[in-house]
């Protein structure tokens, strides 16, 4: 059996291997909290101009940061997109484009005027594909075009038809690293690739950790890449995040889907825990608890009742370190159906706990006025309040303006515009700092949907005040903030990038997590191994015998894990 010193001399060797590798294309298959962040740092020390580092979620831009430092450049894959669009010349927009990310769902809407009914999907799936079916893509880029705005997916888009025309204006790094390449879809990773033709080029990914099936993305990239002879494959085997257990977790599941037909594609990979790191944690948290709340609904909240009771059993010290650690002390993981009620009853019995949601994609009325208070004549700023309207004619002057080249405010009924600016007077009002009359407040409310204070802080918050207020807060909460846990809940999708002391998986039953225990996916699979992967030094499953009326069976997945488990009911006793 390995000795610690053995251990340690292995992973400084894997590492070694890497950062003293001649090849100029790398890949690193590896696991959570087996340190790639950390060789990301040690590859780029040394260089004394900028490189470049890329990741698909956002959360990890703030990590990466953190960690390389002001030299070197990170961004999110669509940040980068975006910088570089701004940057360049790009046929049909211009350096001012509009980013605007819910542009898709105007889109669609523009080529059911003009063509044929289209829904935000197809637009979606026309861009990260590439596919021109002589109706959507040339749809999206004549849209784009007309309001000189972008999305997401098509100004990566717009980015990569540019840089495959003129090779020579590919951005050149002393080394670009990518992160999370399993996250990728066809188009960002025609992108990536592109990208590595200039420059050394570093991709880590991990297949077992591949979500986002949803938006295109496909393990199959990483795992196409992982046999391409053009790249030199390296591994990283230890974790140390993970305590024994969770990584025994691992195996099991991965076991336990491949004998049920899953992950049949899967790359092969070591995956060990660092025991020199995690062996007295191990020790302290042997085994997975599996609660079995026997209800939960608004008048028996188990679920909720039953995280508390854990929280705040918690010793202090390993308060102390998360918070020093800079991540939450538990992570609440689960479906948004049990997620939501375990939210609000956390929040309404513990002081420091934040729901973690995706950001809105929706069109706001205020979007449109705000692009209306910078020019009048904004051809997005118009189209936007015409699409939540739907005045009489509208779809006439939207189908006249994108095939004539109009301006939308031309083709306008006189009543209809006449009645939107005046709107525009009062904000560009509230904004200059003139207090508003109770009726233009009400007509203000009226036409975006907000209360006045939420109009106030939508629009005329500094960072500064902000950052005063924070500061302000923290002062009012003192010393007493420090000793508290802090809590985060999120949806199985949103656990993707985060870690925590302890983490409490909640749904964890048929019809829910998975879908359905005869058919769970490989999506559902590979949600299972990340939220077991979160957790530092704890992991607990959740289950619920009944939900509001409904009677649930446990998952499949305690079946799988059921020799790492602990078991312990939770039911009215619990908390006399």
């Amino acid at each position: 059996m390995p000795t610690d010193a053995d251990l340690m001399r292995e992973r400084a060797e894997a590492l070694d291997a890497i950062l003293n590798s001649p090849a100029r294309l790398k890949l690193i298959v590896a696991g959570p909290g087996t340190g790639k962040t950390h060789t990301f740092q040690k590859l780029m020390d040394g260089n004394t101009e900028r490189c470049l580092a890329l990741t698909f979620l956002v959360s990890l831009v703030t990590e990466l940061t953190d960690s390389l430092g002001d030299d070197h450049d990170v961004y999110s894959f669509h940040g980068f997109a975006k910088k570089l669009l701004l940057s360049m010349t790009v046929d049909g927009v211009t350096r001012s484009v509009d980013y605007y990310p819910p542009i898709d769902q105007i889109y669609a809407k523009d080529i059911s005027i003009t063509d044929r009914p289209t829904d935000t999907a197809s637009i979606s799936e026309a861009l990260v594909k590439m596919e021109d079916d002589g109706v959507v893509l040339p749809g999206i880029l004549r849209s784009g075009s007309y309001y000189n705005s972008v999305g997401h997916s098509d100004s990566v888009y717009r980015v990569f038809r540019a840089l495959e025309a003129r090779p020579s204006r590919v951005p050149r790094y002393p080394q670009i690293v990518v992160d999370e390449y399993q996250d990728f879809n066809l188009l960002e990773v025609s992108l990536i690739k592109l990208l590595a033709t200039a420059s050394p080029t570093l991709i880590v990914g991990d297949d077992d950790q591949a979500l986002y099936g949803f938006k295109h993305a496909s393990a199959s990239f990483i795992r196409d890449l992982s046999v391409d002879p053009s790249y030199t494959r390296f591994d990283l085997p230890f974790c140390s995040r993970c305590t024994p257990v969770l990584i025994k977790a691992v195996h099991r599941v991965v076991e336990r889907a491949q004998a049920a037909g899953l992950l049949q594609e899967r790359i092969t990979k070591r995956y060990e825990c660092f025991l020199p790191e995690k062996r007295d944690e191990g020790n302290l948290y042997p085994k997975i608890v599996h609660a079995r709340c026997t209800v939960q609904n608004n008048r028996c909240p188990f679920i909720g009742k039953y995280v508390e009771q854990r929280i705040r059993a918690l010793p202090a010290d390993e308060i102390a370190e998360s918070r020093a650690g800079g991540y939450p002390t538990v992570l609440v993981i689960g479906p948004k159906e049990f997620a939501r009620p375990t939210y609000r009853y956390l929040s309404e019995h513990l002081p420091s706990v934040e729901y973690r949601i995706g950001s809105s994609m929706t069109v706001a009325p205020l979007d449109g006025f705000r692009r209306l208070m910078r020019d009048r004549a904004s051809r997005l700023g118009w189209r936007l309040l015409l699409e939540l309207d739907s005045p009489p004619g509208w779809e006439e002057w939207i189908r006249d303006a994108l095939i004539e080249g109009a301006d939308i405010a031309d083709l306008l009924d006189a009543d209809y515009k006449t009645t939107k600016l005046e709107i525009v007077e009062i904000l560009v009002r509230i904004v200059g700092g003139e207090a508003a009359g109770d009726d233009d407040l009400r007509l203000v409310e009226a036409a975006t949907g907000l209360s006045s204070s939420a109009l106030h802080e939508a629009l005329g918050r500094s960072v500064d005040d902000q950052d005063e207020d924070e500061e302000a807060s923290a002062e009012q909460l003192g010393d007493d903030a420090q000793e508290e846990p802090t809590v985060f809940v999120t949806s199985l999708l949103g656990a993707k990038g985060l870690q925590a002391g302890h983490v409490f998986v909640v749904g964890v039953t048929d019809k829910h997590f998975p879908r359905s225990n005869t058919h769970p996916t490989d999506d559902e699979v590979c949600q299972l191994i990340v939220a077991l992967t979160r957790a530092r030094k704890s992991c607990t499953l959740v289950s619920v015998g009944r939900f509001g009326n409904e009677r649930l069976a446990l998952s499949v997945f305690t079946s799988w894990l059921a020799p790492l488990l602990t078991s312990v009911r939770v039911d009215s006793s619990s908390f006399r």
